[in-house]
């Protein structure tokens, strides 16, 4: 062999097969010559490790002792893993993979021989099992196994380890999702049952059988009918900023069912005015209590690798509550009684009912509990969670963690409600500014201008009542299909990239549709062109919306509030969202009917002064366990900046520095 030893650099790969290469391994296992062997395995190696792997190693079994000689662990874990599955035995105590008897040879001290006896057996196997003084392979099949395992899992946590492309403080998200998509997921369906009752009464205040109960409302009382509904959801979210912190999430939710519950039932018996919107206020309070709340749920149970992913689900589902309301609404139209209105809104109950069975299996989050004085339910809580995937040790590091960012918010006094107005050393103030702000951006842009009054719009660009309430369905419905494409983004995207181009594009679509309502408007010679290039200026815009603003709307506040301020100040905000859809949706109707088409560049205006505001002020968050995102805004050289630090640094996190300016922080920067 050494002689030949100058003459293996020729050797092509395809002629060494798997039957030369268990010999040359015995050969220089015995001999002790593998480093003659050295250079060329891997090339050699190659093509016989396809095979084997097409064949899920029956006939290779061999290669475990190639691999074992020449020093292959990646390989060696590949083959051992099929050995431990697959092998078994006959009567006789031959050794069979899949049914077919193994002569290879095996690695010593790995899986063993029958016996001394065995005529398939070398003699250096048989003296191998004399010194062992093993009669038969059963009699110590499962100290092998042992051995197996003791050598193959530190080889493969090890390759685990390399492939991972981020770097994880407390748990790999990839290995414990389960229960929390299954918790996350539970609420998404509840919100397709919530939502219904967004997109319910657009599509019925232009019906005769409403018009005809209600005395023919004019376009201010309509107008009242439907915003009511946001005024209700302002004073849920309110109520909820007072007493939502104490109750916690879960009861939060559940209360808001129950009221919304009881304003569907009042909606479908009205038969006054006054009766139906005291109904929309009872269910706007409701829907205020838990939009405050679900978000605040979804960003605390989420893992932080794809919370923005969870928050689009449950906005896919909220689009999807729409959807149906609109179709719902169309099957009703052609008919002429009042059960045309009074059935869709009374379907509610059947709708929100399920939420509440939802509830009963989802526990309260781990960080309301660590923040309430209850840390042994919240490690019972994550316990719970992951403890099927994940080791101990690394549940009780991300407990360790929520629990450190608990005492330094206690520490500097965050929670009170004139924290949320404070320039502390955690920027509550900037950051509830910024929660309080992107909300209301999004109703000052038109959106809910569009969804409330689509059947009214599509009349205005010359559509028919019929061809109108056909044309919202078919609206709502590309608004469902729409929200599905920032699952694919948001995470990976960011919210900053989605929002700026968006917003922009939002923007546009607002100016081209003032021109275009302008020649339906006054009729002109391309009037009916232009009200068709109307209608799908509407489709883009709802598009744009949905992509780039409607999830990262939700998400967004959640992720940049500080715990102790989560629920005050995610509650707050959404008022403001609803104080602003109250007033888009009142003044909507009447601005249509009065100033017509100088409407859609109010909104093209607003739109277009949201993009330099997010550029210079809204920090990236994706990527960033919510405990991090205290360190994004801590302000450097603050008594907090160095509390944050020395517990990130206990937790076994790289230094961070917060961007100063607010702009972009690239998520490699943090150890997330």
């Amino acid at each position: 062999m050494r002689v030949a030893h100058v003459q293996y650099q020729l050797v092509e790969a395809a002629i060494i097969s798997y039957e030369i290469l268990l010999a040359l391994a015995k050969i220089c296992d015995k001999y002790d010559t593998i480093t003659l062997i050295g250079p060329w395995i891997d090339k050699w190696l190659k093509p016989c490790e396809l095979q084997a792997v097409e064949k899920s190693y029956m006939g290779f079994e061999g290669l475990a002792f190639v691999a074992w000689t020449f020093g292959k662990p990646a390989l060696f874990g590949n083959i051992a893993h099929h050995l431990v599955a697959d092998m078994t035995f006959d009567s006789e105590d031959n050794l069979k993979n899949q049914g077919r008897l193994v002569d290879s040879t095996m690695p010593p001290g790995l899986i063993g021989k029958s016996s001394p006896s065995q005529p398939h057996m070398d003699l250096h196997e048989k003296e191998w099992l004399k010194e062992k003084n093993a009669e038969t392979i059963k009699s110590f099949r499962d100290e092998k196994i042992t051995n197996i395992i003791n050598l193959c899992v530190p080889q493969i946590n090890q390759y685990i380890a390399l492939a991972r492309t981020r770097r994880t403080r407390c748990i790999d998200e990839a290995s414990y999702q389960s229960r929390e998509e299954l918790y996350c997921d539970s609420l998404n369906v509840g919100n397709l049952f919530l939502h219904f009752d967004n997109g319910l009464l657009g599509g019925l205040v232009t019906g005769d059988a409403f018009n005809t109960t209600f005395n023919t409302p004019s376009s201010t009382i309509i107008g009242l009918i439907v915003a009511i509904y946001e005024v209700g959801c302002f004073f849920g979210s309110i109520f909820t900023s007072i007493f939502g912190e104490t109750l916690g999430r879960k009861k939060s939710i559940g209360g808001g069912v129950v009221v919304m519950i009881l304003g569907a039932l009042l909606q479908a018996t009205a038969y006054t005015r006054s009766h139906m919107v005291v109904a929309r206020i009872v269910s706007g309070f409701g829907m205020g209590i838990i939009n405050s709340t679900v978000p605040v749920f979804q960003s605390e149970y989420s893992p932080k690798a794809s919370r923005g992913l969870y928050v689009c689900m449950q906005l896919s589902t909220l689009n999807l509550g729409i959807f149906l309301a609109y179709w719902i609404d169309y099957g009703f139209s052609s008919h002429l009684g009042s059960y045309s209105w009074r059935v869709p809104c009374i379907l509610q109950c059947i709708f929100l009912i399920p939420m509440l069975f939802i509830l009963l299996v989802v526990p309260e989050t781990p960080r309301w509990l660590a923040s309430h004085g209850r840390p042994d339910e919240s490690l019972q809580v994550l316990l719970r969670l992951h403890k099927s995937r994940v080791p101990d040790d690394a549940i009780r590091r991300l407990h360790a963690d929520i629990l450190a960012v608990v005492e330094v918010e206690k520490a500097i006094g965050v929670g009170r409600w004139k924290d949320l107005f404070k320039n502390d050393s955690l920027q509550s103030r900037r950051r509830f500014l910024i929660a309080c702000g992107i909300q209301s951006m999004q109703q000052l842009g038109g959106i809910n201008a569009i969804i409330y009054y689509t059947a009214t719009i599509f009349q205005q660009v010359g559509f028919d009542q019929h061809m109108s309430a056909l044309m919202s369905g078919y609206l709502q419905t590309w608004f469902f299909i729409a929200s599905f494409i920032p699952w694919l983004l948001i995470d990976r995207v960011g919210r900053r990239p989605l929002l700026l181009s968006m917003i922009t594009l939002m923007a546009a679509v607002m100016a081209i549709q003032t021109a275009l309502i302008y020649q339906v408007q006054f009729k002109t010679a391309s009037a009916t062109a232009s009200g068709a290039a109307a209608a799908a200026m509407l489709f883009i815009f709802q598009g744009a919306f949905t992509v780039g603003f409607q999830a990262t709307v939700w998400v967004y506040p959640t992720e940049i509030l500080p715990l102790r301020l989560r629920q005050r100040g995610s509650s707050v905000s959404t008022a403001c969202n609803w104080i602003f859809n109250y007033m888009i949706v009142q003044i909507t109707p009447v601005a249509i009917e009065n100033i017509g088409y100088r409407t859609y560049i109010i909104f093209a205006v607003l739109n277009a002064a949201w993009v330099p505001i997010i550029y210079i002020f809204f920090p990236e968050t994706k990527g960033l366990e919510l405990e991090d995102v205290d360190r994004l805004f801590a302000k450097e050289g603050t008594e907090t900046a160095r509390m944050i630090e020395e517990n990130a640094a206990r937790q076994g996190s790289a230094t961070f520095q917060p961007d100063k300016m607010g702009a972009h922080v690239d998520q490699d920067e943090v150890r997330v």
